[in-house]
Formats: structure tokens, sequence, C-alpha cells
């Protein structure tokens, strides 16, 4: 149920952006972007088994490491461009300049 109620969040939110702002959609982004969460959800598990110690310690570590993974992977797979960049710009939400010019040089 919760996944069907995020898919419902997703096609509500893309509904009301698609009102105010031109959005370019593409059924492979979400795929790549799906794909990607589960094989972080698939490093966090096994990242996980591998640490044994204290409980908040392995939830920490698993889980920076699995964030970082998906990070990455959606710079690989190039869902994020430099349009994602420019309408965040137009509708007025500060990225600071360091992280800013991150993301210029790592978007495509």
């Amino acid at each position: 149920s919760s996944v069907a109620s995020y898919f419902i969040a997703l096609v509500m939110t893309y509904s009301t952006l698609k009102k105010y702002i031109k959005i370019d959609f593409k059924v492979t982004e979400l795929v790549n972007i799906f794909f990607g969460g589960l094989i972080s959800v698939g490093v966090v598990l096994v990242i996980k088994g591998m640490l044994v110690s204290i409980p908040i310690f392995e939830a920490v570590i698993s889980i920076s490491i699995g964030f970082l993974f998906y990070v990455i992977f959606i710079f690989i797979a190039g869902v994020i461009k430099k349009t994602d960049i420019k309408i965040l710009h137009e509708i007025n939400i500060r990225i600071p300049g360091s992280i800013l010019r991150i993301l210029h040089r790592v978007v495509k």
C-alpha cells in the first residue's frame, strides 16, 4: 500500500506542477530512478549484513553508503539535467553556490 500511495502522490504532484511549469517526463528516467532505488536498497542490505556492531552505527553506515551510491547512480544515469537546475532557479528555490558549481560540473 505504501508503493501505491507514493505512486498516487507522484501522479498528483506531476499533474499539479504540469499546470505551472513545462515538465519533460520520460518513462526511461522513471525506470532508471526505480532501479537505482532497488539497487541502493540491495547495497544497504548487503552492507548491513556485513556490519556487526552497535545498531545505530550499522544504520548510519549502511544508509550513508546506500545514499551515496544512489546519488552517484542518478548522475551516471543522466536523470538530472541542466534544465532541471534552471527550473529550480525559475521557481525561486535557492541553491548554495558551492552545490550549484558541483551540479554544473557533474550534470550532463
